[in-house]
């Protein structure tokens, strides 16, 4: 854009402009912007180019002959390579890693678990399909995007929903650059029916139905439409865009095609305002659109690639296909023609002959003279090694030789396969980091969007390290400040099962793995990180009986767990039919812990009623197995558990006491308060 334009363009989306002036804002950098890249840069036909040459169309719009038409040769390289990548560089569902914001073993329960919902909710919207998809729309179209957003009518409580958007659907901004944050980024919706556009915007809806050109009204004079026209579909603009007045803003405005109606326009909808009710604070650092692109051949001065795979393969496939094509027509001619003296054979007779090896015709005279076979001319052995030459190159351009495609090549030793395939790996490097750079931005904005529309419970089931499936809850309280996430390196290649398996052998000569480990493998599960193949091999050599999970199972109760995040939000759990021993203890753990001290004193003096409670509800436990009449090997079990709770309950009273009673104290405190205060609100009403 020129200098002189900035001004008036840097305001274009100030959400206070009319309708009218907010359209004409948006109208002019958005279809000059379309036009750069349709027209200038060429995408739209480069994009046409390369998805014929991905789909079988590889002749199309090319010069030939009708009769060759029905028989055109079409080697599908490129696909095979296109398809190749996109497996690889998407073979798993990323594992993100969730750096807890504290020290603690709440905090870090609470980080697990937050990887974990990440997982299940990727699992469930197969996340993975849709990263494939913008992975394959990378290398056909010089860039893939992702998207987020929130649908309120998807599950009981509204959920967070994944899509992949095709790229000639999204307008970005010109002069935007690689990685920018762009002033506008238009997300084209298509074939939205009025019935859905009225239930997105309800209170557009006498817009909608004029956009529509619905010339029915009722005696109110409002616009009416049937239930047939409503059927109608319509395509609108979701533009996203930022402006700055009193300091950085985004917003989001929703138009027609036309430029005609403002159907919507709001603030970034993904966002905690401090000027909201219930303000709960924000994971990113600033409001940005859900919309997230793939980028892989960038030198940075350009928010799209500057090319693509495709296009380098493009003409190699071209040379290939006719290559084989000539292959094709020639092996067609391998039967030779036939020449007939028709002064020997009769036309009629000729015209009769069908290459039938039963047919019969006589001559008069020498048989020699009467019937001649033409050979066609040879190939030349160039046009086999060109065609040759021409699939090896788009192997490389890929990287995609017959290993890395899974297959075994013909004269080459495993070692020699194994060598090409690391190198292959090498080279997909790149693209691999791209997909990882973005897993980690989607599952960036996945938890900020949890933190401002999960404000009721959202259920999960992920498996856990026992193998048992645990039975996540998420809320946006549950997702505390300061964490961060990454998306490990290489999560999402393949795993080299032999490569793994050549690991665990040498470890295990060493003497430096855990048995648990081993087993996994054998099994044919996924080798566990560096660091967690450290902690527990330390563990299994310093304490095999924690290694094998007693200790962590007195240390940690998910029930516990679950209800000490309800009582920092300020609520009462839910009561409990069973209080386990395991409860107790972790909720003793956490009352004696830094955490439980910096809980505001109203919801200390929750946990002192929570606890008595429990305590009851424990006691009531206990008297009933004490009421029992049980034989003497369930007597001897009944009186271990009871020692082992009882024991749990001294030591949790015992070391708590002091905890509980500066609590108590401290809630009788404000208690006396609020007499007070309520004392003088009364004499003030009299």
């Amino acid at each position: 854009m020129e200098d002189e334009n900035q001004g008036e363009i840097g305001s274009i989306f100030d959400l206070k402009l009319d309708d009218d002036d907010l359209l004409a804002l948006i109208k002019k950098p958005l279809t000059e912007s379309e036009t750069y890249w349709e027209s200038e840069v060429g995408l739209k036909q480069i994009r046409e180019d390369n998805m014929n040459l991905w789909l079988p169309n590889h002749w199309k719009n090319k010069d030939v002959y009708d009769y060759q038409e029905e028989n055109l040769y079409q080697d599908p390289r490129i696909f095979i390579s296109v398809e190749t990548i996109t497996s690889i560089v998407n073979s798993r569902i990323p594992n993100v890693d969730v750096m807890p914001g504290q020290d603690t073993v709440v905090s870090e329960q609470a980080a697990k678990d937050l990887s974990k919902t990440l997982f299940a909710h990727a699992d469930k919207f197969r996340t993975l399909d849709l990263f494939r998809i913008a992975a394959r729309n990378l290398l056909l179209k010089r860039i893939g995007y992702l998207k987020l957003r929130w649908d309120p009518l998807a599950g009981k409580n509204g959920e967070i929903v994944p899509d992949s958007i095709p790229p000639e659907d999204i307008v970005v901004d010109r002069d935007a650059r690689y990685g920018d944050n762009p002033r506008f980024i238009a997300h084209k919706v298509r074939n939205k029916t009025l019935e859905e556009l009225i239930a997105m915007f309800p209170e557009s809806k006498q817009k909608i139905l004029e956009m529509a050109g619905i010339g029915r009204f009722d005696k109110k004079g409002n616009r009416v439409a049937y239930k047939s026209q409503l059927a109608q579909k319509k395509d609108i603009w979701e533009v996203w865009f930022h402006y700055y007045e009193d300091g950085y803003q985004s917003a989001v405005a929703w138009v027609d095609v036309s430029y005609q109606y403002v159907i919507g326009k709001i603030r970034n909808p993904n966002w905690n305002y401090e000027d909201e009710e219930g303000f709960t604070g924000n994971f990113l650092d600033q409001p940005i659109p859900p919309i997230f692109p793939i980028n892989y051949l960038n030198d940075g001065t350009s928010y799209i690639d500057l090319t693509s795979m495709v296009e380098q393969a493009a003409p190699l496939q071209r040379i290939l296909d006719r290559r084989g094509f000539q292959i094709m027509e020639n092996a067609d001619m391998a039967g030779s023609g036939l020449v007939f003296n028709t002064q020997m054979i009769d036309k009629a007779d000729v015209a009769k002959l069908v290459g039938s090896p039963d047919e019969r015709i006589g001559v008069k005279g020498s048989v020699r003279d009467a019937v001649a076979r033409i050979a066609p001319p040879p190939l030349p052995s160039y046009v086999i090694e060109d065609k040759l030459d021409a699939r090896n190159e788009i192997d490389n351009v890929f990287a995609t030789q017959e290993v890395t495609r899974g297959e075994r090549s013909g004269n080459k030793t495993l070692g020699q396969d194994q060598m090409q395939r690391e190198q292959n790996y090498t080279r997909l490097d790149d693209i691999s980091r791209a997909m990882e750079r973005v897993a980690t931005f989607y599952n960036r904005y996945l938890v900020q969007m949890m933190k401002v529309h999960y404000t009721e419970e959202h259920y999960f089931k992920a498996v856990g390290e026992d193998g048992k499936f645990d039975y996540l809850v998420m809320k946006q309280d549950s997702i505390e400040d300061g964490i961060d996430i990454k998306v490990g390196v290489g999560s999402m290649l393949p795993i080299n099962k032999q490569r793994q398996a050549d690991a665990v052998e040498s470890l295990v000569q060493m003497g430096l793995i855990d048995p648990l480990s081993v087993y996994e493998v054998l099994a044919g599960g996924n080798l566990a990180s560096p660091q967690k193949l450290l902690e527990r091999y330390l563990l299994f050599k310093t304490d095999p009986i924690a290694f094998m999970g007693k200790v962590k199972e007195d240390e940690f109760s998910r029930e516990a767990f679950m209800d000490i995040q309800i009582l920092n939000r300020g609520e009462m759990p839910r009561p409990r039919d069973e209080i386990a021993p395991e409860y107790l203890g972790f909720m003793n753990q956490y009352m004696l812990g830094g955490d439980f001290e910096k809980q505001p004193d109203l919801v200390k003096q929750l946990y002192v009623e929570w606890m008595k409670v429990s305590s009851a509800q424990a006691q009531k436990q206990l008297q009933a197995l004490m009421t029992q009449a049980p034989t003497e090997e369930d007597m001897q079990i009944s009186n271990q558990k009871a020692l082992e709770q009882a024991q749990l309950e001294n030591e949790m009273m015992g070391s708590s006491a002091g905890t509980v009673g500066k609590t108590e104290d401290k809630a009788q405190g404000l208690a006396d308060k609020v007499d007070t205060q309520n004392q003088k609100s009364a004499q003030k009403l009299v």
